[in-house]
C-alpha cells in the first residue's frame, strides 16, 4: 500500500494526452491553500522576469489527498494530515459506491482538441464546456482523416472532400459571408477546441462505460476513453487502482436487445402541437406538466424563489440543423436524447440546411451585427452550398458503396444536416434559455426555433410566462418584453 510520501516521490507534472485524433490537457487541478498559520505555506518570490511566483508543496497539489480530505469532513477531521491507511479509505470510498468525495474533491479543467463528430458526445458528459466558436473565428485548419479508414480510394474521397470544403469555405467568406453561416461549408470532421471543467466521479464514470453499440461501435471515438484513464492514472493514482479493482463499469449491453424489443411493438408518439421552422426543421410540444398556482405559491422558496418553477416543465421532439443543436446543448440543466441519426436517410431527402438569405458580418467580438446579403449575393452563396452538399452527397454513397462504416462516412457531409432531438426541460431552465436565445446576440436560426418554444410555453403557461417577461427576462425581443396573456 503506497504512503503520501510515496505518492509524493512518484508525482511528475504532465499536462498534455494523447492518442492520434485527440490532445487533451489538463490545463488545471483544486490546489490546496495553506491555512493562515501554516508556516511552512506557499512562498511567494519575485523572479528575474519581474513575475512574482508561488513555490507550492507537492502535497498541496496532489489531487488523491483531496479526495480524503472531502471524505473526512463528514466526521469532523477536516484536515492536510493524510496517514498511511489513506490509500485504503479511498479503495473503500470506491468500492461502497460512496462517491461524491470524488465529486467535489477533484475537479479538473481541460483543453480538449478533438474532431466536431466527436465533440458531440463529450459535451453531453456531467461537466461545463466552453467551446471556441465558429460564429467569431476563422476555421482553416486540416479535418480529421481516420486512421481506421485504410482503403486507399475512400482515403482520396475523404483528401478531396476536405481540400474542397476548405476551398468552398474561404469562398464563402471572401464574398461577405458572415462566420456562423460560412461555417456550413465545413464537414463533419473539422477539429474544434473546448476547455471542460468535469469531477474525477464522471471522468471515472466515463471510462466505466461499456458494451454501448448505439453509437461510434466503428469509429475512433473510444481512444478518448483511453485518454480520459491516461489522465486518471497519472493525476490521481489511488483512484485509478481503486476503479481497477472495482470498475463499477455501466454495462450497457442490453441496450440494443431493449430497443429491438420496442421497436418491434412500435411506438406512437401523439403531439399537443406541431410547428414547422427553417424548411423542414419542426418543433413538436410532446407534453407540458406541472400545476401552475402550485409553482407560483411555491416562489416562497429560499434562497432562489425561482426554483419554484423547477415543479413544471415541457417535453420536446425537435428536428434541427446539427450547428444549432450544438449550441443548445450548452443549456445542461435539461435532459436531451440524441436518437440514432439515420445518415442514409439524411443524405437520401436531402435534410440539409441552406439559408434563402445570408448575412454579412459587421464589427467586432462582442459588438457584432449581422445584415441580410443582397438578393443577388444570397442567390451565389446559396448555389455554391448547394453544389457542395450534392458533391458529398455523392461522395458519401461512394463511401457507403466502399463499406465504410455509416458514422465515419457521415463525418464527410457538410456542417448543416438536421437531426432529431428529444429536450425535457424545467420552466425555471427555460428563463434562461428564453434570456439567452431570444435576443439579438443569438444566431438567428437558432432564435427561430427559441420563439416558437416560446409560443407554446406561454400558451400552456400563462401566468408564468407574464411573470417571467416581466420581472426575469434579460434578453431584448419585444416578443418577450411586450407579452400580454390572452
Amino acid at each position: 500500500m503506497d504512503s503520501l510520501k510515496d505518492l509524493e516521490a512518484g508525482f511528475r507534472l504532465i499536462r498534455s494526452f494523447e492518442r492520434g485524433h485527440t490532445k487533451i490537457e489538463v490545463d488545471g487541478v483544486f490546489v490546496r491553500i495553506p491555512e493562515d498559520d501554516d508556516s511552512e505555506g506557499w512562498e511567494i518570490t519575485k523572479g528575474e522576469d519581474g513575475h512574482r511566483y508561488a513555490k507550492i508543496r507537492v502535497e498541496d497539489l496532489l489531487q488523491d489527498p483531496a479526495t480524503i480530505r472531502s471524505a473526512r469532513v463528514s466526521t469532523g477531521r477536516d484536515t492536510i494530515a493524510v496517514n498511511e491507511k489513506a490509500q485504503a479509505l479511498v479503495n473503500y470510498l470506491w468500492k461502497g459506491a460512496h462517491v461524491t468525495p470524488f465529486e467535489g474533491g477533484v475537479m479538473f479543467r481541460l483543453k480538449i482538441t478533438t474532431p466536431i463528430a466527436y465533440a458531440q458526445p463529450l459535451f453531453r458528459l456531467f461537466g461545463s464546456h466552453n467551446e471556441l466558436s465558429g460564429r467569431y473565428t476563422d476555421n482553416t485548419e486540416r479535418y480529421y482523416l481516420p486512421e481506421k479508414i485504410r482503403d486507399t480510394q475512400a482515403r482520396d474521397i475523404l483528401i478531396q472532400s476536405e481540400n474542397s470544403a476548405q476551398i468552398k469555405y474561404k469562398e464563402l467568406l471572401e464574398m461577405g459571408v458572415a462566420n456562423e453561416m460560412a461555417r456550413f461549408a465545413h464537414l463533419y470532421r473539422f477539429y474544434t477546441r473546448f476547455f471542460m471543467t468535469i469531477s474525477l466521479r464522471h471522468m471515472l464514470e466515463f471510462v466505466g462505460i461499456s458494451g454501448l453499440s448505439t453509437r461510434h461501435s466503428e469509429t475512433e471515438f473510444w481512444d478518448i476513453q483511453e485518454i480520459f484513464g491516461d489522465i486518471i492514472r497519472h493525476w490521481t493514482p489511488w483512484a485509478f487502482k481503486a476503479f481497477e479493482a472495482k470498475p463499477h463499469q455501466f454495462n450497457y449491453l442490453f441496450v440494443g436487445d431493449v430497443l429491438k424489443e420496442a421497436r418491434e411493438h412500435g411506438t406512437e408518439m401523439p403531439h399537443l402541437w406541431s410547428e414547422s421552422v427553417l424548411d423542414i426543421g419542426r418543433i413538436k410540444l410532446l407534453n407540458a406538466f406541472g400545476n401552475e398556482g402550485l409553482m407560483i405559491e411555491r416562489l416562497d422558496d429560499f434562497p432562489n424563489p425561482l426554483h419554484g418553477f423547477g415543479h413544471g416543465g415541457m417535453t420536446f421532439y425537435i428536428k434541427m440543423p446539427i450547428f444549432v443543436f450544438r449550441q443548445w446543448v450548452r443549456h445542461r440543466y435539461g435532459v436531451f436524447s440524441e436518437p440514432t441519426i439515420n445518415y442514409d436517410r439524411i443524405v437520401e431527402k436531402d435534410e440539409f440546411y441552406i439559408p434563402e438569405v445570408f448575412r454579412k458580418q459587421i464589427g467586432r467580438v462582442g459588438n457584432y451585427t449581422y445584415v441580410d446579403m443582397t438578393i443577388e449575393e444570397s442567390a451565389r452563396a446559396r448555389k455554391m452550398l448547394r453544389e457542395h452538399i450534392n458533391e458529398a452527397e455523392a461522395n458519401y454513397r461512394k463511401l457507403r458503396n466502399l463499406n465504410i462504416p455509416v458514422e465515419m462516412a457521415a463525418m464527410n457531409l457538410p456542417y448543416c444536416f438536421f437531426i432529431p432531438v428529444y429536450w425535457t426541460v424545467n420552466l425555471e431552465s427555460l428563463m434562461n434559455f428564453f434570456s439567452l436565445r431570444v435576443d439579438g446576440h443569438a444566431q438567428a436560426e437558432i432564435r427561430k426555433y427559441a420563439e416558437i418554444i416560446w409560443k407554446m410555453c406561454s400558451a400552456e403557461f400563462p401566468r408564468y410566462a407574464r411573470i417571467f417577461s416581466h420581472y426575469v427576462y434579460f434578453g431584448d425581443q419585444t416578443i418577450i418584453k411586450n407579452f400580454r396573456p390572452e
